[in-house]
């Protein structure tokens, strides 16, 4: 299995792979987890950066969910005048 893992990796230029799972249940709504989990390397972890929109977003994709979604305001944040400085996008929904 890890030289398939591997292989698919190598493939797709990838340094880690990981499988998105189930979002909650109905019942769960409240309390949406990430279902993600890495399955490639062994002990890797989930922290991961990456640029949409002009903005650098920063989270673990174990433990956080991210939305695609909102590409307008994304756009909008992307476009203020803050080099250098840190924004945290708060939404919580």
């Amino acid at each position: 299995r890890e030289s398939l893992l591997a292989a698919l990796a190598a493939e797709a230029g990838a340094a880690r792979l990981g499988v998105q799972g189930r979002i909650g249940q109905v019942e769960e709504a409240l309390h949406r987890k990430s279902g993600a989990r890495l399955v490639w390397p062994p002990g890797a972890g989930g922290w991961v950066s990456f640029k949409e929109n002009g903005v650098l977003y920063g989270l673990d994709v174990c433990r956080s969910m991210f939305s695609s979604g909102n590409g307008t305001e994304k756009a909008r944040v992307g476009s203020f005048p803050c080099a250098g400085e840190t924004v945290v996008d708060l939404y919580a929904g």
